[in-house]
């Protein structure tokens, strides 16, 4: 259970390290990427849900407790939303390159863009930007994502936030 456990962190941030970009962002080049503690929250939602399921095995096994299968189930479950959440967040993410964006969605492939061609750009009442593209919502970035305020910023320079 415990090659379990570290199998996960190790994936995430083997996954991490590999599509990971250059930290010498600037004005026009930059990468946004959700919060690294949502990866690491969902994580220990992985790694709970692997504990509970190695005690309810141990329970169920010599009968103990009352534990059913309903338990072993719940212990599976909350470990497969956890890892789900910490793969597809660690999958998402905007890359600006100059006037080109790049955006990665979590169940769709990347597309790639020109800042010229978004239609416009709103502010949500938390704060979250909401970037339209031919009639439709293109991406919703939420403020707590990394390099938000350069997103902001360089959708102010190309008058498309308003």
């Amino acid at each position: 259970m415990r090659q379990g456990c570290w199998g996960a962190f190790i994936l995430v941030y083997r996954y991490d390290k590999k599509h990971a970009r250059s930290t010498k962002s600037t004005a026009d080049n930059y990468t946004i990427t959700v919060p690294v503690m949502l990866k690491h929250v969902y994580l220990l939602v992985f790694v709970a849900g692997m504990v509970l399921y190695g005690i309810f095995s141990i329970l169920y096994l010599k009968k103990l407790g009352g534990v059913t299968e309903g338990h072993l189930m719940l212990g599976l479950v909350l470990a497969f939303i956890g890892m789900a959440v910490a793969l597809l967040a660690s999958k998402w993410g905007i890359e600006v390159s100059g006037e080109k964006i790049e955006i990665k969605q979590l169940l769709k492939r990347p597309f790639t863009i020109q800042i010229s061609e978004i239609e416009k750009a709103e502010t949500g009442s938390r704060g979250e930007l909401t970037v339209f593209y031919k009639g439709k919502k293109m991406v919703i970035v939420d403020r707590l994502c990394i390099n938000y305020d350069k997103l902001r910023d360089t959708l102010i320079k190309y008058d498309k936030l308003k």
